[in-house]
């Protein structure tokens, strides 16, 4: 009886303690020095050419589509936990580096921006936007882990869709799955880098679809959210609850109010666009200084993508409204 006691008394003990632990502990980013090793490993890699030349990847970087074998997307829902543990092993860090103009032989750490996995054997997903302006850099891309590998190839792309399609070097890497249009008010995240706050992960809502029609292009489609971002941002995938790619970060549109204007200024920002000179005003004028009111976030829809890697879309666009 007294043994029964005991073991009674025991496992008591043993769900009190398993009901009283602490939840692991969540991974603590330590920038700086993520992007020292990034810059030490991606220069190592460029010294020996093994990152793709300025002059190829500006030979290479044309509109063009490429078919690739894609992630069948899951049926099964997530939380928002589980669809950023999921998603971290496949966002990278996109970095270059350049040779410094003071000592050639050494490099300097360039630009930074997103990128995702598309299929397991490194082909990347970016904004065009992110290599068009390259000049002398090389490129490489960095996973959560700190592992460094070098871009080679620009397999496609569409400069007026901003979407560009890359391949690194390495593999047994983690796809993500391509999604459709999700309804507006379906719940996404993303996983970003903004502001050098690397693999941030932000929630918010589909707001609304847009098309527009600029001068010399063919019209592009692009999925509002509210899942928030900023420069660093550019090619970070936006997700549904199902842990799919539905989209990719590309924009943002600032909405400013002057106090004698009725009408909203907006004015619109790639993510590595250089900062916005300030407006010379006179001291006494603070008053009349624009006024943000809003920022809205601009993204590529999965159908894009889709139509660059498959041919052809997954579904028709919805019918405009007149």
């Amino acid at each position: 009886m007294r043994a029964m006691r005991y073991v009674l008394f025991t496992l008591m003990l043993g769900g009190l303690a398993l009901a009283a632990a602490p939840p692991a502990d969540p991974w603590y980013v330590d920038d700086e020095q993520f992007n020292k090793n990034m810059t030490a490993r991606l220069s190592k890699l460029a010294k020996k050419n093994e990152c793709l030349r300025p002059s190829d990847l500006r030979a290479r970087l044309k509109p063009k589509g490429c078919l690739v074998a894609l992630t069948a997307p899951s049926d099964k829902a997530m939380t928002p936990e589980e669809v950023y543990k999921k998603a971290k092993p496949s966002v990278f860090v996109v970095g270059s580096v350049l040779r410094s103009e003071k000592e050639r032989r050494k490099w300097e750490d360039g630009r930074q921006a997103t990128a995702w996995a598309l299929t397991a054997d490194g082909v990347l997903v970016t904004n065009w936007h992110v290599l068009e302006k390259s000049g002398k850099e090389r490129f490489g891309v960095a996973n959560a882990a700190g592992e460094v590998f070098p871009i080679i190839d620009v397999l496609g792309g569409d400069p007026d869709a901003d979407v560009a399609i890359i391949r690194v070097k390495g593999e047994n890497f983690v796809p993500l799955p391509l999604g459709g249009d999700e309804p507006v008010g379906s719940w996404v995240g993303t996983l970003s880098h903004p502001g050098g706050q690397l693999f941030t992960f932000t929630q918010g809502h589909v707001t609304r679809y847009t098309r527009e029609q600029q001068d010399g292009k063919k019209p592009a489609h692009w999925l509002s959210m509210s899942a928030d971002y900023a420069v660093g941002s550019s090619g970070a995938p936006i997700l549904n609850k199902y842990g799919a790619v539905i989209g990719m970060a590309a924009m943002t549109v600032t909405v400013e109010s002057d106090a004698d204007e009725e009408i909203p200024k907006t004015r619109r920002r790639r993510q590595d666009d250089p900062p916005m000179p300030k407006p010379e005003m006179p001291k006494d004028a603070e008053k009349l200084r624009p006024q943000v009111q809003m920022v809205t976030k601009l993204a590529v829809p999965a159908r894009v993508i889709r139509e660059l890697v498959c041919g052809e879309p997954a579904e028709k666009p919805g019918k405009e409204q007149p």
